[in-house]
């Protein structure tokens, strides 16, 4: 059955508990036709591994970048409420988690936001036949 998914990613550095991370916009959502599993992405790994995780990945709230003087690699975090990104150049250990949020949809977020291909299905299956 298909459904439409917060995306809510979480980050823990040096084993500090997990904290939300988000984006400029913080609207990141998935439509997934097979319900999908919450899980670690990374779990404990160092930063050079990280780095490269997450400079092939992209990911909201979270950004592998370099700095500007020295060109050294660090990753930009910016968690849920902050102000301003956290730039990290070394840490112990990294860990990375997702999780997925039903979402519940209105009619016209559907029309806005899926195409035909996937708008359509999601109403058939959720007995909205009579809009179509």
């Amino acid at each position: 059955m298909i459904e439409v998914y917060d995306v809510v990613y979480s980050v823990s550095i040096d084993g500090a508990p997990y904290r939300r991370v988000c984006g400029v916009l913080d609207d990141v959502w998935k439509v997934f036709y097979v319900k999908p599993e919450n899980g670690t992405l990374l779990e404990n790994v160092p930063f050079d591994h990280a780095y490269r995780f997450v400079s092939t990945l992209p990911i909201s709230g979270v950004h592998a970048t370099r700095t500007w003087i020295r060109n050294r690699p660090q990753i930009n975090i910016m968690y849920a409420g902050a102000f301003q990104d956290i730039a990290i150049t070394k840490c112990k250990t990294f860990s990375l988690r997702v999780d997925y949020k039903l979402r519940n949809v209105t009619m016209k977020w559907l029309l806005d936001n899926l195409s035909v291909e996937d708008a359509t299905p999601y109403i058939i299956q959720h007995g909205l036949q009579s809009y179509l």
